[in-house]
């Protein structure tokens, strides 16, 4: 129980800031969300429920055509788009975990020729990594998924998300002061990326 604490902000697109999908706003706590438009002016910090039916959380954001199988191969094939952190990856240096912290920077806001984000990157912590927590100064253009379905995110430091977190389980124990920023993600999939994923609340804290 309890709400949001430390200084996290809500950089959101049009809508929801924080919204659910297979739960009531109930379990949606602001506590210390700040949410900021375009121009730097606060917000309202928007508070909701979005029909998800009984879609799983995988499903919701990736859809029917990518399996965690298949983020597990994409994780190899494409390294600086897909990270997917297992129990036996973590705590290494190389996948950007220490003693259950997450601290490395990955995606950026490059476009290609057309406009689109060309260097985001889904980052798959599965259900053995845990819930690790983003360390400060870390800053992340794309998703964040955590499998694991008890995540309270508690603890933390001042990472930058240019996209949305999306995790299973309430949103009372997070006081970090983690910033989450507006990163539209449907241009993720390309030419040479046979993937796509759908975010529904870019710019957001997603709980399913």
């Amino acid at each position: 129980g309890g709400g949001a604490t430390g200084t996290p902000d809500l950089h959101p697109s049009d809508g929801l800031a924080i919204g659910t999908v297979n739960g009531d706003s109930d379990c949606l706590d602001p506590g210390h969300f700040a949410a900021y438009n375009d121009n730097g002016v606060e917000i309202t910090v928007a508070v909701g429920e979005v029909d998800g039916g009984t879609t799983s959380l995988h499903e919701t954001v990736f859809g029917t055509a990518l399996s965690e199988s298949d983020i597990k191969m994409l994780a190899i094939e494409i390294p600086n788009a897909f990270v997917y952190v297992d129990s036996s990856n973590a705590s290494t240096y190389l996948s950007g975990g220490v003693d259950g912290n997450w601290h490395t920077s990955m995606g950026s806001n490059s476009v290609d020729s057309s406009g689109n984000a060309n260097d985001q990157v889904v980052i798959y912590f599965e259900e053995s990594a845990g819930c690790p927590t983003l360390n400060a100064g870390v800053v992340i253009y794309g998703l964040v998924f955590y499998e694991k379905e008890d995540c309270n995110l508690q603890g933390g430091g001042a990472a930058d998300v240019h996209g949305t977190v999306a995790v299973s389980g309430d949103l009372g124990k997070f006081n970090a002061n983690t910033d989450l920023i507006k990163q539209n993600l449907d241009a993720f999939s390309g030419p040479n990326r046979p993937y796509e994923l759908v975010s529904v609340i870019p710019g957001s804290f997603v709980d399913y």
